[in-house]
């Protein structure tokens, strides 16, 4: 019996120097679930060098910002962002701006599917998608 737990979170950021949050807040229409300020402390070791706004994409059936399926995650996200494409699209011009999403893992092996339809979607929106993988025993 394999119980391995796998989990993902999706969120949408935008990065770099001269990234102003709550600019970014009344721009899109959204409460950041995340922000950051260059020169900002990073913990004990140094200064954050860029600003990040971060609006995470909440799962209504859990509550909060944690997926089964990345694809399902991703999903909902294009569904949350696409109205507001083309004010993103202008914060891509001078900024990092991307799909940041977070697979949480118990076990080695295994991954994710995700369809060729969210693939176009997610081509189409136009920003890239960064993944990163976690160790997770809980």
């Amino acid at each position: 019996m394999n119980t391995a737990k796998r989990i993902y979170t999706v969120d949408f950021r935008i990065s770099g120097e001269g990234v102003k949050p709550e600019q970014i807040s009344s721009d899109l229409g959204l409460v950041p679930s995340q922000t950051r300020y260059a020169g900002e402390p990073k913990g004990k070791v140094g200064f954050f060098t860029d600003g990040l706004w971060a609006y995470a994409i909440s799962n209504e059936k859990l509550g909060r910002n944690e997926w089964w399926s990345l694809e399902e995650g991703l999903s909902s996200a294009l569904k949350a962002l696409t109205e507001k494409r083309e004010s993103i699209l202008a914060y891509a011009k001078r900024f990092d701006v991307y799909w940041w999403c977070g697979q949480f893992q118990s076990s080695f092996g295994g991954g994710f599917t995700l369809s060729a339809d969210l693939l176009r979607d997610l081509s189409s929106f136009g920003v890239e998608l960064r993944l990163e993988t976690y160790w997770s025993d809980g």
